[in-house]
């Protein structure tokens, strides 16, 4: 039985993936561009990605920016964005690039929060400023069997009023896997299994 069972979550994790979200998809000229998104949110490779006025301000909260033939999406900077699966399956983060626009600030930081299934969350932060406006963040094992991910309003903004398209952080090259339901549900029967187990070990 415990055979049939691994060889059942070996076969299921077989299915599960990683791929880069580069948002060239999004890409509509060969220049320099901003585009707003007047929705809010932008559907690309499996994954939606929205973005919400922390002010209520109103205006245009994401954007598709294009520089250099590289594509990347930018959302304001009194806004947070929020990173989920299409159709609702669980998923890991590895790493991303982010870049930004101080702002004229020395220092800007973006919370990170992840929400784990069946409650819990993870954190970590990255920071830019004026002499290093750009990194890549990578994300810990513990980053996995995510509901969501939110990037949070940035810190330190004393200009949040100037709406403009170049002032913003900006993402690309995300690296992730979603999880199918049928891997989360073995493990979850794997576990429960060996609680049983334990359970009956410990009644005898």
């Amino acid at each position: 039985m415990r055979s049939v069972l691994a060889l059942s979550i070996l076969l299921a994790a077989a299915n599960v993936q990683a791929f880069v979200i580069d948002f060239e998809e999004l890409s509509s000229t060969g220049g320099t561009i901003s585009t707003p998104v007047t929705s809010g949110e932008v559907g690309v490779k499996q994954f939606t990605f929205t973005a919400t006025d922390a002010l209520s301000g109103g205006g245009d909260t994401l954007y598709i920016y294009e520089q250099s033939g590289d594509t990347s999406l930018l959302y304001c900077p009194y806004c947070y964005m929020e990173m989920a699966h299409s159709e609702g399956d669980l998923f890991s983060i590895y790493q991303l690039d982010y870049w930004g626009t101080p702002w004229g600030e020395d220092l800007v930081d973006v919370a990170v929060t992840g929400f784990l299934a069946g409650g819990g969350t993870v954190e970590t932060s990255f920071s830019y400023n004026t002499s290093a406006s750009s990194g890549t963040l990578v994300f810990g094992s513990e980053w996995t069997q995510l509901e969501k991910v939110v990037f949070g309003q940035p810190s330190g903004v004393s200009h949040i009023e100037n709406h403009a398209p170049t002032f913003g952080t900006g993402f690309d090259n995300i690296h992730v896997a979603p999880i199918p339901a049928a891997v989360w549900l073995f493990g979850s029967g794997l576990a429960y299994l060996g609680w049983l187990g334990r359970k009956k070990s410990s009644g005898q």
